[in-house]
């Protein structure tokens, strides 16, 4: 699904020196429908989605939480790959954003572009019914499988 030529599992770090990589991310696309909401750490379906349809944000509001944001994004890629639209799935993106002491993880399900986006950069969203039962649905699955405190003190 990334486009190339090689079909088989692999990832890629991208380091971009000389691009301004935030150039069109803005915070608004770091919120939306929580999912799972305390004092370190939020997660959220995006309402306003850098590329469009479902996009999954863990934001921790210091690096001391790494380890809870590592655990959350670990049972959000096995939900987009194992239950999101019944395990339809194969392939997700990760991305990473620093916002001052705040870290931000973005997960999403590995779509076929879609052509609104390429041609106008214009994204596309669920409705809020189905984004609401895509968050019910992560949230139970984080308290089932997320081995960290911060969902044990809900």
């Amino acid at each position: 699904m990334s486009g190339g030529s090689l079909r088989h599992p692999h990832f890629q770090i991208i380091g971009l020196n000389k691009v301004d990589g935030y150039k069109h991310v803005e915070p608004e696309n770091f919120t939306g429908m929580n999912v799972f909401d305390n004092k370190h750490i939020n997660v959220n379906i995006s309402e306003k989605p850098v590329m469009g349809f479902v996009e999954f944000n863990i934001v921790i509001n210091n690096p001391k939480y790494l380890a809870d944001l590592a655990e959350f994004a670990r049972v959000t890629v096995k939900y987009i790959l194992n239950d999101f639209y019944g395990g339809k799935f194969d392939s997700y993106n990760i991305f990473f954003y620093r916002e001052g002491k705040k870290i931000i993880c973005k997960l999403t399900a590995r779509y076929v572009v879609s052509p609104y986006f390429v041609g106008y950069r214009l994204s596309q969203r669920d409705g809020d019914k189905q984004v609401s039962g895509i968050a019910k649905a992560l949230l139970e699955r984080l308290k089932e499988q997320a081995q960290s405190k911060e969902i044990s003190l809900e």
